[in-house]
């Protein structure tokens, strides 16, 4: 039985993309079924060289996708899922948020990330606040797609920048602006989290403050402790509550 649960096929790719866009350049050692992440895919209505399934490198991940929620859960049949990729670019008739909403009624511990219509900020907003984890533009997707999966996959909230800072903005404006709570973060830690509430991936984070992307994942994880989240979406929500993150 194929790896891959899906029409079409792409061969695996020989170059392993790392976490934030990093390419490591030694070739990828194909996993085991038992070692590869299982992605479950929900995409209307695209032809298979097109779909999301295709950007997940068979080297990395077992793909299970379908048109519809319903369909894509029969294929698991029963087995575990670490990850949703929920498209919504192509849904009519309907309410896009009201399936992110049915997705974590039906897959509540499951890490969500959504793939929108062009950059609507509302759409974006609403999907984070449903329980999506993370939310990427379509017409924004670049060889980083796999990574935003993996990323989703750890606990971290891959945005489009152009969301993240709306995100930001919008949640800053409502209500006055709280005074800052000194001392819950490091100077470092804040501007880490500054840069992350403004859509910046971790290779953005090392460049601008000269860090390693250890240090920077180093950080992320003190930032998660002290603020005791355990996603980007909801560090930078704490941050804004306590006056860390300011608008720009």
């Amino acid at each position: 039985m194929a790896a891959r649960e899906r029409r079409g096929s792409v061969p695996p790719r020989a170059v392993l993309l790392g976490i934030d866009g990093v390419s490591a350049k030694a070739p990828v050692r194909t996993l085991s079924d038992a070692e590869r992440p299982r992605v479950l895919v929900v995409e209307e209505g695209r032809a298979p060289e097109a779909a999301l399934a295709g950007m997940l490198p068979d080297a990395r991940f077992e793909v299970v996708c379908d048109a519809s929620l319903d369909g894509a859960l029969q294929r698991l049949d029963g087995r575990g899922v670490a990850v949703v990729v929920l498209d919504l670019t192509r849904v009519r008739g309907r309410e896009p948020v009201a399936d992110v909403h049915e997705a974590r009624r039906r897959l509540p511990a499951v890490p969500m990330l959504v793939v929108g219509r062009s950059c609507c900020n509302r759409c974006a907003l609403d999907a984070l606040r449903a329980g999506a984890g993370g939310y990427l533009c379509r017409r924004e997707l670049d060889g980083g797609f796999a990574d935003a999966v993996e990323e989703t996959r750890r606990g971290g909230a891959p945005m489009s920048p152009v969301i993240a800072r709306y995100a930001r903005d919008e949640l800053c404006r409502q209500g006055a602006a709280p005074a800052p709570v000194e001392g819950v973060l490091t100077p470092k830690e804040v501007e880490v989290i500054n840069l992350l509430a403004s859509g910046a991936r971790y290779a953005d984070v090392a460049s601008a403050l000269a860090l390693s992307i250890n240090t920077v994942r180093t950080h992320v994880r003190a930032i998660y402790a002290k603020l005791d989240v355990g996603s980007r979406t909801e560090a930078v929500l704490a941050a804004i509550e306590r006056g860390l993150v300011q608008r720009r």
